[in-house]
Order: C-alpha cells, then structure tokens, then sequence
C-alpha cells in the first residue's frame, strides 16, 4: 500500500464508532483522533488523506460540520457512517449520502452495522427510542422500512448488535 500522512477521526456516542475506527487505524498504521481532541492535529503539515468515522444519531451523521471546519473536506476519502440503518433501506442511504456531500463532497460513504443496548443509553434516547418505537410498531409490517423493523425488533429485544468488522478489513483491503 502506498504510504499517505493520513489520519482518522471519529465522533462516538456508545463506543462502536471509537471501536470500528480504532481497528481501521490499527490496520492502516494511521493515528486516530477523537473529533473533540483533533484540533491540533489539523495542524499538522502533510496530511493528505482523512478518514472519518461517524455515528448516524436521529438520522443524522454526527461530527460532519465540525470535521469540516477543522479539515479541509477535499482531503476526506471516506465517510463510514455506523447504524442501525439497514443496507436494504435505499432511501435513508442516500439521505445519508446527501448529507454527507454537503459537507465532504469528495468523499465515499460505508454504511457499517451498529450496536444498542438499551439499558446503557441516556434517558433522553431510551424516551426518544420509545416514541419511535410506538409510531412505527403501529404501522403495518409491510409498510415499514427495514430500518423501522430493525427498531421495533430492537426495542423489543432491549438490545440489537449488527457490529461487523470484518467490513474494517475488507475496507483496508481495496486501499491497498
């Protein structure tokens, strides 16, 4: 693999985006960043290429403004973005992917499969989860997204961990 001075930031809320970035970085010998300690970093002469890493929080990708303030979004490759969105729910990836252009308009996305356990989310997102689990468990099966079925078997199940990283590997594999 060529060699690059790259460097790779992510934003975590739970501690799955931290873990898929940590073995990104392992992986492509790069220096990982939390985005609320990468300021100086920026700073850094020669960076060429950014990773970023994010977690996907009320249907929005967490840390892309900030990111884009603090890097210059030319130099963002990729975006993984971590969820529970699932890879059949074409509509939500491309919102996703919209939103990410906005703000890194040369990078590509991969979506990668999150974790939740109930139990160990704030107040705030158990109360929000429930209200979202209460609008979509009243739909129809057949008129639900994926991803709104993914929410309901979650909350029903208090836990969901669609985590895989085996896709870090592959993703270092068609860098090299």
């Amino acid at each position: 693999m060529e060699q690059t001075n790259g460097v790779v930031i992510y934003a975590s809320k739970y501690g799955t985006t931290e873990r898929y970035a940590q073995a990104f970085a392992t992986l492509m010998g790069l220096p990982l960043c939390d985005l609320k300690q990468c300021q100086a970093l920026a700073s850094e002469p020669g960076i060429e290429k950014v990773y970023v890493f994010a977690p996907i929080y009320r249907r929005v990708i967490m840390g892309l403004p900030e990111i884009s303030h603090v890097f210059d979004p030319a130099k963002v490759v990729k975006v993984f973005v971590v969820g529970m969105t699932s890879p059949e729910d074409h509509a939500t990836i491309h919102f996703l992917q919209e939103q990410m252009l906005v703000y890194m308009p040369n990078a590509t996305m991969q979506l990668l499969g999150g974790k939740i356990v109930f139990d160990d989310i704030s107040m705030s997102d158990k109360m929000l989860l429930r209200v979202m689990y209460g609008f979509e468990k009243r739909k129809a099966l057949a008129d639900r997204t994926p991803t709104e079925q993914r929410l309901v078997e979650m909350f029903e199940e208090g836990k969901a961990d669609m985590t895989d990283m085996t896709k870090i590997h592959d993703a270092v594999s068609l860098l090299e």
